[in-house]
């Protein structure tokens, strides 16, 4: 099963390179983060188009989350069901077949001093606790999307001078290291353990 990701920033601006990149790679599944367009604007037709099924969540202006597929999924879920706010924009997930897909667009979080970084660290246990309630690590998953950290040094090129910056710092990683220890493995790093530069973008369970 060939599964890809690609934060779009703009679903719209974006459909002539989706739709010539599907074509020329025909992925089973294709997550997409940052769409930015409400549901009754989101693009049925243009990705119907393409031979693919689609099913999204977002909002104008911000956040948006859409899978692509083949073929459609046995079940869909949107959000993290904790009684909080369920952040419907950033997590949708779907089964196909025996594979359960996770795509999330997690918080970017601002600043360090920012109310929304302290959001971003709640919002990787809140996810944590999902992936406890819902799947075991016997599941065949996929977790994908634009996760907003750099696990590692070599990650980026500076690391050196973002010891402060939100998606680089040590507590964030922290974070997102009690998240992956759920089950995942980071299937980038696994094939190409020592290339530079790479944003976290996949795991398997």
């Amino acid at each position: 099963m060939k599964i890809a990701t690609f934060n779009v920033n703009s679903i719209r601006s974006r459909m002539p390179a989706i739709s010539a990149w599907l074509a020329g790679n025909t992925p089973d599944v294709l997550c997409l983060q940052e769409t930015k367009v409400p549901d009754q604007a989101f693009p049925v037709a243009e990705i119907e188009a393409t031979g693919y099924q689609v099913i999204f969540r977002g909002e104008k202006s911000y956040n948006g989350v859409a899978i692509l597929s083949k073929v459609k999924p046995t079940r869909v879920q949107f959000g993290l069901d904790d009684g909080r706010s369920p952040d419907e924009t950033r997590l949708i997930a779907a089964r196909f077949g025996p594979v359960q897909v996770v795509n999330t667009y997690v918080p970017q979080g601002r600043a360090i001093e920012h109310a929304m970084y302290r959001y971003k660290l709640q919002w990787f246990e809140r996810l944590r606790e999902w992936f406890d309630r819902h799947f075991t690590p016997r599941t065949l998953l996929a977790w994908v999307g634009d996760l907003n950290v750099a696990p590692e040094a070599k990650d980026i090129h500076n690391a050196d001078q973002q010891a402060n910056h939100v998606c680089y710092h040590q507590a964030v990683r922290n974070a997102f290291e009690r998240t992956k220890a759920w089950g995942f493995e980071d299937v980038f790093r696994k094939y190409h353990p020592e290339e530079r530069g790479q944003a976290q973008h996949g795991l398997a369970g």
